[in-house]
């Protein structure tokens, strides 16, 4: 399967991603995301710019088995960074909020 990344501006989707892969750096507006991943024996990392503008630092670090995971998560730059031994498909999606009336 061939890497592809699909940056939504307020989340991303990506599918195919190999230990030699990277998706991003992309930027989320800060909120509650789902993030998941199929995992398939790998680690899965999501990781934020530091104010220094060249520094990651994981913020979700070392998901290792397929699912999902909702996070409140604050704006910045992103990354998501494998090391896999199969293809990874997974997204960082934003969850809307809807107040009841």
């Amino acid at each position: 399967m061939a890497f592809v990344s699909n940056d939504w501006k307020d989340g991303v989707t990506y599918t195919g991603a190999r230990t030699a892969n990277t998706v991003g750096p992309f930027t989320l507006l800060g909120g509650k995301y789902v993030f998941g991943t199929s995992a398939p024996s790998t680690s899965t990392t999501l990781e934020i710019l530091m104010p220094d503008g060249s520094t990651y630092q994981p913020f979700i670090a070392a998901v290792t088995a397929a699912g999902f995971t909702m996070v409140d998560l604050p704006p910045g730059t992103y990354e998501i960074i494998f090391t896999a031994t199969g293809d990874v498909q997974g997204f960082v999606i934003k969850v809307p909020y809807r107040p009841t009336a």
